[in-house]
């Protein structure tokens, strides 16, 4: 149990083996465990994540549980991971080797890194994800995460915003790439993103179509990297039919020679 009404900044673990006896005994590898984080933050432990070692993320701060160095004489504790606390609007997420969240207040992006070889030799280094784009950082409602593999060469992070714009961050850091974007769509808002372990990305996208509002969940087209974008072999350029989505549209025409338009 991470947080409770009760204990709010305390993690709770049961016995080995029997999962409603919490009681702590006397410290042996079976017994249940309470970590108590030492901190100033009267909101509790907000979110967890599954890292190197669980991360615990409150409004003042980071915290991780060294659950490898237990020596059943020692009462285990919280040890601060970050001193920047967490805007729990966005769930942390794991991104390319660091565990990533929303910094309170919701204009920075923060990473943690693990440093060193183990709980006694290393800690967590914080980074500002998003410090050449902070701009991009506006009132932020959703992330999620497409990680690179089968389907796709490089990671990135999409974090929805309050306006119904993207905010992406593409990373590789093993080739140290790193840049963010910004993304929109015709006619629409973005209102939440998810991704599934294959790489595919969805949205839900609010859209006014015919002057009523439409929701729908979309998702992307491969080699489609254009919204509404459409393929024609042409005899003759003067005429393009079955364009009727985008009536009213400003479009461009990408050809052998280049491209024209607006």
């Amino acid at each position: 149990q991470f947080g409770g009404k009760q204990l709010p900044l305390t993690a709770i673990a049961s016995q080995y083996g029997d999962y409603f006896d919490f009681s702590q005994g006397s410290n042996r590898a079976t017994d249940g465990l309470e970590y108590v984080i030492d901190g100033d933050d009267d909101d509790g432990i907000r979110a967890v994540l599954k890292d190197r070692y669980p991360l615990l993320f409150t409004t003042s701060g980071v915290y991780f549980l060294p659950v490898n160095a237990l020596d059943g004489e020692t009462p285990p504790g919280a040890i601060e991971a970050s001193e920047y606390g967490f805007e729990e609007i966005i769930p942390p997420l794991r991104f390319d080797g660091l565990a990533v969240y929303v910094q309170q207040g919701g204009k920075v992006i923060r990473g943690l890194s693990w440093q060193g070889s183990d709980v006694n030799q290393g800690g967590w280094a914080p980074v500002d994800l998003s410090l050449r784009a902070s701009h991009l950082i506006q009132s932020p409602i959703d992330a999620c995460v497409r990680e690179a593999g089968r389907l796709n060469n490089t990671n990135i992070y999409f974090l929805v915003r309050g306006d119904g714009e993207l905010a992406t961050l593409t990373s590789l850091d093993e080739q140290s790439v790193s840049g963010w974007a910004r993304e929109n769509t015709p006619n629409g808002e973005f209102m939440a993103a998810g991704a599934d372990k294959l790489g595919r990305i969805y949205f839900a996208v609010r859209r006014e179509v015919d002057g009523e509002v439409v929701h729908s969940i979309e998702t992307e087209e491969a080699g489609k990297y254009l919204d509404g974008s459409v393929e024609r072999t042409l005899v003759s350029a003067t005429n393009v039919e079955n364009l009727a989505h985008l009536e009213g549209q400003q479009i461009y025409l990408f050809h052998e020679n280049g491209y024209n338009g607006p």
